[in-house]
């Protein structure tokens, strides 16, 4: 049987965990670069940043794969992923940001605990 969603007491709450990407900072361009350096990396056309962005969502591997067209050839996605994830690893923090108020609410959090 599906029970309603209920409200938990603050009191009764041990650990918050939250979603890093989109949710409390945004790594958008960080990841469209990296991608697009991957692209370049193995002489494929760059893709617009738009288009990028709407691959993220399910991973590294799947956002790689959308961003080559889904390729077949699973040893050319690896290579692929790898290049990604060590360029991404690189440059992650070159414009990625946290989103306006998170900081404070974290803190307020935080704080609420004490």
């Amino acid at each position: 049987m599906i029970q309603e969603n209920r409200s938990i007491p603050a009191a009764d709450l041990k650990l918050l965990i939250f979603d890093l990407d989109g949710t409390l900072v945004d790594s958008r361009i960080d990841l469209a670069n990296s991608v697009n350096a991957m692209l370049r990396h193995f002489s494929k056309a760059e893709l617009p940043d738009e288009v990028i962005a709407s691959y993220i969502g399910d991973g590294a591997p799947m956002l790689v794969r959308r961003a080559l067209g889904y390729p077949d050839d699973e040893s050319f996605v690896n290579g692929a992923l790898e290049f990604f994830l060590l360029y991404y690893r690189e440059y992650k923090l070159d414009y990625t940001y946290v989103y306006q108020g998170i900081t404070e609410s974290l803190d307020a959090i935080r704080n609420s605990r004490n």
